[in-house]
């Protein structure tokens, strides 16, 4: 699929195409996009995957799209999803416009998925969430970094990119209580700054080896 289209947008600005699976590991990191747009028609599940943790580990703070076709097995679509990426989206005539509301959405952290693919997965995906909270409290353990349950929830929010506005909308708590939070997860982690906090939290992968 050809994303010219981008262009048309005043805020986006279409940074490369790649046709070949494989030169993503290689070339997409050169370019430092924002947002990667991966079209998995005629690739093999596997295949798409490994791509994706590629275009992850080369570039952990961008925020990726997979466009899929119509009929792909439900089992293919799960491992994509489990897989960390931002949006799934089935490839209609209407795609460019949901391309664009895509991108707008992964850059405010939200997840988009065709809605008839939601209901299959939704309690895979609230199952998916558990176990990635509950690893990551586990990775921070493993750390030394012993954070109480709350203080665990903001950091793992801050990992992803969060600011402490989201975070309170997503854990229902004001701002304020938010910042407490944060400060307490700067002093046991002997960070100074959010800035060297995050990048500190980054370098957990979001998912074990």
């Amino acid at each position: 699929m050809k994303f010219g289209a981008i262009e048309q947008e005043e805020e986006m600005k279409l940074v490369c195409e790649l046709p070949y699976i494989q030169t993503v590991g290689k070339l997409v990191p050169l370019f430092k996009p924002d947002v990667v747009l991966f079209d998995m028609d005629g690739l093999q599940v596997g295949d798409a995957v490994s791509a994706v943790n590629k275009i992850k580990t080369e570039l952990p703070h961008a925020k990726l799209i997979v466009l899929v076709s119509y009929g792909r097995k439900e089992s293919e679509l799960l491992r994509m999803i489990e897989a960390d990426i931002d949006s799934l989206l089935e490839k209609t005539v209407q795609i460019r416009n949901q391309v664009i509301n895509a991108i707008e959405a992964a850059m405010n952290n939200q997840y988009i998925m065709p809605h008839h693919l939601i209901r299959p997965f939704e309690k895979r995906l609230m199952t998916l969430k558990t176990i990635s909270f509950d690893i990551f409290s586990i990775q921070l353990k493993e750390r030394g970094f012993h954070l109480t349950r709350r203080e665990t929830e903001v950091a793992y929010w801050l990992r992803r990119g969060l600011g402490n506005k989201k975070i309170a909308e997503k854990l229902m708590i004001t701002k304020g209580t938010v910042r407490v939070y944060v400060s307490h997860v700067y002093e046991k982690m002997y960070c100074d700054s959010r800035q060297e906090l995050i990048d500190n939290l980054q370098t957990i992968p979001r998912q074990p080896s």
